[in-house]
């Protein structure tokens, strides 16, 4: 009888302790992070949309400890808040492409977020708060790594179960592109990469997108992300802090008495220069320009383009103002327009007209002056920029400059080719 009941009792200790093997097991193991299902693509919005959108490369999360973990959790989260807050409309990629190629349009400050590569712990640190605030994101993985069962990025089933939950998933072996999974064509990346976030399609075909850095606030991103964001009507082309750094932004347009901004070369420079990212590919526009008080040589760039290294140049030379194209770097003389008094020391207005291979000037409110015959404008391409110089390093200047830029749609471009305006010489 004893030894049935020690029987008993071991075979019960024996049982327990299995039970409690297996319950330190189960909670032990290393689980796969849920698929947190992201936010379905924006309602088309009424026609017309824009044909625009801002990609911005967010950093892996891998090997920082607990601590900066629970930063990085923070920052991600006040980033994701700060873009809703400011209007941004997050979206996929395929869905952003998709809705261009069909002619329906994006909403404005469309913003497509990327991860490249996308490492098994960055999701899982970051996956819930995407969750939270119903971010799209873009998720690009090394299929070749991926094949070698390289631990270090989800796996295959994972990357299915995240699809499924509403993100993009692709692959980018290859720095010059990538494809998504699913039916879909290559992209490529632009060589320069990095820079820059504005994407205007299908005009600009390689794919832009700006590199978030771990340190930027989140107001930091969006002011950053603002200076490329193009203007809807008519705006202010002004000058403001961005990221500690001086930048050509875009504000609305208030009255006509702003108090304008200055420019001026540094001591040890001959030129100074200032330019408007939020212009980018808008090559029909009306530009209204006051400067107050000039020293120097004032050069103002229109559709310029540095990679290609064509402009639109108006100079302010003393008594003359030069009409100047320049093609891959090579500068050509189309108008010299001499003037009764000099630019120097004294306010002057030029308000242009610019559309299509067009370009109307008038100086201080005179007669217009038709330039014909320019270079035809590159699509996607081409911003705005101020060029200030003197050949005394820190000598030019100029003052309270208020300038203003009205993009020209296809009938307002279109109308002001067929205004009758008579070339004169004041």
């Amino acid at each position: 009888m004893r030894r049935k009941n020690f029987n008993a009792f071991a075979w019960n200790v024996a049982g327990l302790f299995c039970l409690t093997a297996a319950v330190f097991l189960w909670l032990a193991w290393p689980r796969r992070p849920a698929a947190h299902a992201a936010a379905p693509a924006p309602a088309a919005p009424a026609q017309p949309g824009t044909h625009w959108f801002l990609m911005i490369k967010m950093p892996e999360i891998t090997a920082q400890r607990e601590s900066g973990v629970e930063t990085m959790k923070l920052r991600v989260d006040q980033w994701l808040a700060g873009l809703r807050q400011a209007g941004f409309h997050p979206m996929r990629f395929s869905e952003a492409r998709r809705r261009i190629e069909e002619y329906r349009g994006l909403p404005r400050k469309t913003a497509v977020v990327l991860f490249n590569p996308g490492y098994r712990r960055t999701y899982e640190i970051v996956s819930p708060i995407f969750f939270k605030h119903q971010f799209p994101a873009v998720w690009l993985t090394n299929e070749t790594a991926l094949k070698r069962a390289d631990r270090r990025y989800q796996t295959y089933h994972a990357l299915r179960r995240m699809q499924a939950g509403g993100w993009d998933v692709g692959f980018a072996d290859s720095p010059a592109g990538f494809r998504l999974n699913g039916n879909y064509p290559a992209a490529a990346w632009h060589p320069a990469g990095g820079a820059r976030a504005l994407n205007r399609w299908p005009a600009q075909r390689p794919l832009e997108f700006l590199t978030v850095n771990a340190d930027w606030t989140a107001q930091e991103l969006v002011r950053r992300l603002e200076a490329e964001t193009p203007p809807a009507g008519e705006v202010m082309l002004s000058r403001g802090l961005v990221q500690g750094r001086e930048w050509g932004i875009l504000s609305p347009k208030t009255s006509s008495h702003e108090p304008g901004f200055d420019l001026q070369t540094r001591p040890a420079r001959r030129g100074e220069k200032l330019f408007w990212l939020g212009t980018a590919g808008i090559n029909d526009f009306r530009l209204r320009a006051r400067v107050r008080f000039m020293i120097g040589r004032l050069c103002l760039q229109l559709r310029f383009d540095e990679e290609s290294g064509n402009a639109l140049q108006l100079i302010f030379n003393r008594r003359e103002l030069i009409v100047e194209q320049r093609r891959q770097n090579a500068s050509e003389r189309v108008m010299v327009i001499p003037q009764s008094r000099s630019f120097q020391r004294r306010p002057f207005t030029v308000e242009a007209v610019l559309t299509g291979r067009r370009m109307t000037l008038s100086i201080d409110g005179r007669q217009p002056i038709v330039v014909d015959n320019l270079a035809a404008p590159v699509p996607g391409k081409g911003i705005v920029q101020l060029y200030l110089s003197d050949g005394i390093r820190g000598a030019a200047k100029a003052d309270s400059v208020i300038m203003t830029l009205k993009p020209l749609s296809d009938a307002e471009a279109a109308a002001s080719n067929l205004a009758k305006l008579s070339p004169s010489i004041p």
